[in-house]
């Protein structure tokens, strides 16, 4: 799979639906560069880095992770670089690790069916918290450019992060606009009106969803005020 070119400076190996894997983003600054999800194994994690090899990006110094979901954060042990995260994503990477260590936590996820096929057999499973953490709020300056990573109020999980590129005009929006994955997708319309009006307030030209493609904010907004309507 080859890596997509948002802008000059932001490309992304696209999400894989077949297995359930998110789309990893690629920001490069004159100093450091940042990858948005660790991914959901070593095996994908090997894709992104093959296809940054291929295109002759420098490897990640940062990797931001939008939330602790499996498919965003279990290749967190295999990253270049520092791993970032806010502190709830933390705590739930501390809780899944331990759970796993007792033995618990493989067993029940293989009843999903793709984390069935990412981690068949004897395929290890490795937990790790992110190395650099934060409350709210956390600027990296890359040189050149800017991530400002935030918590966001979302009705999918509770340490939801957004990503915005503001020098660039985008926002990655993790899996923030989703319903939520351990209550059959339900959408809580209060956590989801939140989230719209923290939107409207932030400036951007484009977005990303973790399993879909670009969108415009205005195509998103609507989107979003469409969801909410039917809540």
């Amino acid at each position: 799979m080859e890596l997509v070119k948002l802008t000059e400076r932001i490309c992304y190996l696209p999400d894989d639906p077949m297995r359930e894997r998110p789309l990893l983003a690629h920001i490069r600054g004159e100093r450091f560069s940042l990858a948005i999800d660790a991914g959901y194994s070593a095996e994908h994690l090997a894709i992104f880095y093959s296809a940054l090899d291929a295109a002759g990006l420098p490897g990640p110094d940062f990797t931001a992770l939008t939330h602790w979901h499996c498919d965003h954060s279990f290749a967190l042990h295999a990253i270049r670089g520092c791993g970032v995260a806010c502190a709830r994503t933390n705590e739930q990477l501390r809780r899944v690790r331990a759970e796993n260590a007792a033995g618990g936590y493989r067993e029940r996820m293989m009843r999903d069916r793709f984390f069935s096929v990412e981690y068949a057999g004897d395929k290890p499973l490795v937990i790790a918290a992110a190395d650099i953490e934060f409350e709210r709020t956390l600027t990296l300056d890359l040189g050149g450019v800017t991530a400002e990573l935030f918590v966001v109020d979302s009705p999918h999980t509770d340490d939801s992060v957004c990503v915005l590129v503001p020098e660039e005009g985008v926002l990655f929006l993790g899996d923030a606009i989703y319903g939520d994955y351990h209550n059959n997708a339900w959408i809580d319309p209060a956590r989801l009106s939140r989230l719209v009006d923290t939107l409207e307030r932030v400036e951007f030209e484009q977005c990303l969803p973790s399993h879909s493609h670009p969108h415009p904010k205005a195509a998103t907004m609507r989107f979003l005020r469409m969801k909410l309507g039917g809540c």
